[in-house]
């Protein structure tokens, strides 16, 4: 079974198990078990008993649920790990125990039997032959045929023969009448054939010709990509008069601090060509630190709270950061629909928006790249950033995604390099735009598969090792049209919530007071290394880190909140970015490391007096408040909503 299909069970499973399990879960489970080969279009039971319904007169049977891909074993329900069971009601009493019987069934929807998964059509069922019945419809040479051909798989036998007879009676005729369409399209395509026989005689005379005037607009096409790459000099320069007018003709306003950083990011977020964004200090803090020790970021928040115009404008308003926003779609299930995939066909590899972010960040090593992805819980985030939230985990330098396969990039190298004449690293060396030239003089086919395998090894090379200049962004929306956070994706993110301001006119009056207009200048290689191995945590940060950890043991007995080695290392080097307040660290901790992880029944006493432990344990500030307001919720005690 995939990751992705296990991490689905799962969440299914912890909501089953908290009494939360929706008939919309029901049919994301079923969908899950249908792509396994698990169940199908109809399910195979085997009957176990049977009894007489005085009061409607009919016979009740009782089955177990049987996987026709693993030699019609029982099937376990992925909720209790016990046999998964249907009835079915019939007027017949030829039903026996021990029968093998199909029939079509859907989800179950009612609540109080939502654990059952599937309800069976009682008037599709029906029996499948056994082998005597087989050898007397249609033989013993038959029978023992099935029998030779499926003797590792006997019990698979009367379903073969099902289809086998239901293909038989109801497709010969139409099978026969569509040899003879075939026998009809055959003479027209002779015919065809000949007529374009002809036709290509004249056409080869073309080609030459042809041939000559491509290899014309060839050298046409190479001199107007010089001048695109004269032109570009000329636009990026107009460009960064958001960076460069931005930069140059505004100011670089040098900072010594993250402090001073942080409290600029705030002014400029207002004055930058007017936007007027107010934010509290608290969020930049909070979103400024995440981003340095790289960890994923999710902005949650109600509409019109600015958590797209947030990341966007810190792409504008500090130097050699660049933002990349890609709109996730909800019908994302699969690492390829965000990294792309490679057509053997044509053997070249097919990008995606967020790969080709991803490739930028790796040809501009001096600048930071925020990769944005918008309404990120439209789909579920384990499956289609699955391999994302795995390998984040690993040594910086160790980040690898296994795009395809690494032979097939060997033999595009090889490939390049033989029809270039060159070691690849030499030619690497000269610079891309040598490259370019070279594979341009080639002749038209050989320079398509040049250019195909140039893409492979330069951008999108099997193992893609992701840019330590690389940081990763989700914005959220918490209503009944996405994905709830499974707590996989909850332990490895930093959660930020924007609200709307209470206190908005009076930050906004002190910002208006206080104009500033430039672009920030830090020091970008000093940002980039803050994640790197050989980063010393000073004492005072693990000192803290000790003091909120040994906190949320109160929080333990509730599931998922106790914080692993990679939450102690998540915290520590948030600390660890600067310690020059360190309440407002602890309270942003709290309120982004702890709070997100509760979720539980109110009913349940025992963890909602714990609960009530960690908050009276609390200081006043964020944290406290939004702890405190999660207990006006009525039914669940969670983060959202």
């Amino acid at each position: 079974m995939t990751e992705e299909h296990v991490f689905g069970i799962e969440s299914i499973k912890f909501d089953y198990e908290n009494n939360l399990i929706t008939s919309n879960q029901v049919k994301e489970l079923i969908g899950i078990l249908r792509s396994e080969g698990i169940l199908g279009d109809e399910v195979i039971c085997e009957i176990n008993g049977k009894k007489y319904n005085e009061e409607k007169q009919s016979w009740i049977h009782f089955m177990d649920v049987l996987d026709p891909s693993n030699k019609l074993t029982y099937i376990k329900n992925p909720l209790n790990e016990e046999k998964l069971t249907v009835v079915f009601h019939s007027q017949d009493s030829g039903f026996n125990r021990g029968d093998i019987v199909v029939g079509e069934y859907y989800p179950e929807t009612s609540l109080q039997y939502l654990d059952k998964l599937i309800k069976v059509k009682s008037e599709t069922v029906r029996k499948l032959p056994k082998s005597q019945e087989i050898k007397d419809l249609y033989g013993n040479k038959f029978a023992k045929y099935l029998e030779e051909k499926f003797e590792s798989d006997k019990e698979l036998i009367p379903i073969i023969y099902e289809k086998f007879e239901e293909i038989y009676t109801e497709k010969a005729e139409d099978t026969l009448q569509y040899i003879e369409e075939l026998k009809d399209k055959q003479n027209e395509i002779i015919l065809e054939t000949k007529e374009k026989e002809s036709k290509c005689k004249s056409l080869d005379k073309s080609i030459d010709i042809r041939e000559r005037k491509i290899k014309v607009l060839d050298e046409d096409i190479h001199q107007l990509k010089e001048k695109i790459n004269k032109l570009k000099k000329y636009f990026i320069y107009e460009l960064e008069l958001d960076h460069s007018l931005d930069n140059d003709s505004k100011e670089l306003i040098k900072v010594d601090n993250i402090e001073e950083i942080i409290l600029t990011i705030q002014k400029l977020l207002y004055h930058y060509e007017d936007e007027g964004l107010v934010y509290s200090y608290d969020v930049i803090s909070s979103f400024f630190k995440a981003l340095k020790v790289d960890q994923l970021v999710l902005l949650s928040g109600p509409s019109g709270t600015g958590k797209s115009s947030l990341v966007n404008q810190l792409g504008k308003i500090i130097n050699k950061f660049k933002v990349h926003h890609i709109a996730v779609q909800s019908s994302w299930s699969d690492v390829q629909d965000i990294l792309g995939f490679f057509n053997p066909i044509q053997k070249r590899y097919v990008s995606t928006p967020f790969l080709d972010a991803l490739v930028e960040a790796k040809l501009d090593p001096n600048g930071v790249h925020i990769i944005c992805l918008d309404e990120m819980n439209l789909a579920h985030i384990e499956y289609y950033f699955s391999s994302f939230l795995s390998i984040r985990e690993k040594n910086i330098n160790e980040r690898c995604l296994d795009l395809y396969s690494y032979r097939t990039f060997k033999e595009a190298k090889r490939e390049l390099e033989e029809s270039l004449g060159e070691n690849i690293e030499d030619l690497i060396e000269q610079g891309i735009d040598k490259i370019e030239e070279k594979i341009n003089t080639l002749k038209k086919v050989e320079r398509d598969i040049a250019r195909n395998n140039f893409e492979l090894v330069i951008y999108y090379p099997a193992k893609f090792i992701i840019p330590k200049n690389v940081r990763f962004v989700g914005t959220l929306n918490m209503d009944e049209t996405v994905k709830s956070l499974s707590p996989k994706v909850i332990d490895r993110s930093f959660i930020i919530e924007l609200k709307h301001l209470e206190n908005y006119d009076e930050i906004r009056k002190s910002l208006e007071d206080d104009y500033i207009d430039g672009i920030i200048d830090i020091d970008t290689e000093e940002f980039i290394q803050g994640i790197t191995e050989d980063i010393v945590i000073s004492a005072e940060a693990k000192s803290l880190a000790d003091e909120i950890i040994e906190q949320s043991k109160i929080l333990n007995i509730i599931p998922n909140v106790r914080l692993n080695g990679r939450g102690r290392k998540h915290i520590e080097q948030f600390i660890n970015t600067h310690i020059y307040d360190k309440d407002l660290i602890y309270d942003q901790i709290i309120y982004s490391k702890i709070l997100p992880r509760i979720h539980f029944n109110k009913l349940d006493e025992e963890k909602l007096s714990a609960f009530n432990s960690f908050i009276n344990s609390l200081p006043n500030g964020y944290s406290k408040e939004k702890a405190t307001n999660m207990l006006r919720n009525k039914r669940i005690i969670q983060f959202w909503g």
